[in-house]
């Protein structure tokens, strides 16, 4: 007796879903969005490229042929986002002092007492200067190549910071939680440890965090009552 081969009953393909039509408008719209976003991302690669080169070789030494080199481009791909080698250096310097200057403002909670307040705000500051420290290296030691405009804010920006500065020293002072003289050499002092940290720091050697916590005791150091102070009778 022959056998029979039974085949299963054909079913329905199970429909799938298809996404949305996008409408012309829609289309267009997201396709401009990519292409904002492809060139803001070939525009930071290009800062963070010229960061490191006016890093190790200064702004005199810096050209743009090393900045085309480095990137495997020629001349009109970076031209079409910067006029500029000075254009480039300008923006890596306000970028980085962005990043640090209004920390104090930024960061200082006024529920918190003064000690705990200035601490956490010098930490932040030494947190985001390492973080940046390329730009803040290029403002620090050759801001004599900024153009006049820039300068001038970035004085602005500095004297804020002092300023805020300045009145959280004041208040701990008069609260009896900081012991030191002058309250500008002071602030400048702390200012310092930050500033000067381009002699010094090397990117990549080390723990970013540790650096930021060292930094910070350091600077507190400035301010807060020596043991003999605190152990002086009343």
């Amino acid at each position: 007796m022959p056998y029979i081969t039974k085949t299963a009953p054909a079913t329905d393909p199970v429909p799938q879903p298809h996404a949305p039509a996008q409408s012309p408008a829609n289309a267009s719209a997201n396709a401009r969005v990519q292409v904002a976003e492809r060139q803001e991302a070939r525009r930071r690669q290009i800062l963070d490229a010229a960061a490191h080169l006016f890093y190790t070789k200064g702004y005199p030494g810096m050209t743009m042929n090393d900045l085309c080199r480095v990137l495997g481009v020629t001349k009109p791909a970076v031209y079409y986002y910067f006029t500029d080698k000075n254009e480039i250096f300008d923006i890596l310097c306000r970028e980085s002092a962005t990043a640090c200057l209004p920390v104090i403002r930024e960061t200082a909670d006024p529920t918190l007492p003064v000690r705990e307040r200035l601490q956490r705000c010098l930490l932040e500051m030494a947190r985001r200067c390492v973080a940046c420290h390329l730009g803040a290296t290029l403002g620090f030691r050759d801001n004599k190549y900024l153009c006049p405009d820039t300068l001038a804010w970035l004085e602005r920006m500095a004297r804020d910071f002092y300023r805020d500065l300045y009145a959280l020293l004041e208040e701990g002072k008069a609260a009896g939680v900081f012991s030191y003289g002058d309250a500008r050499v002071t602030a400048h002092a702390i200012g310092s440890v930050i500033g000067f940290m381009y002699t010094w720091h090397q990117p990549g050697h080390g723990d970013d965090e540790a650096l930021a916590q060292e930094l910070c005791t350091n600077m507190m150091k400035l301010v807060l009552p020596s043991q003999v102070d605190t152990e002086k009778p009343g």
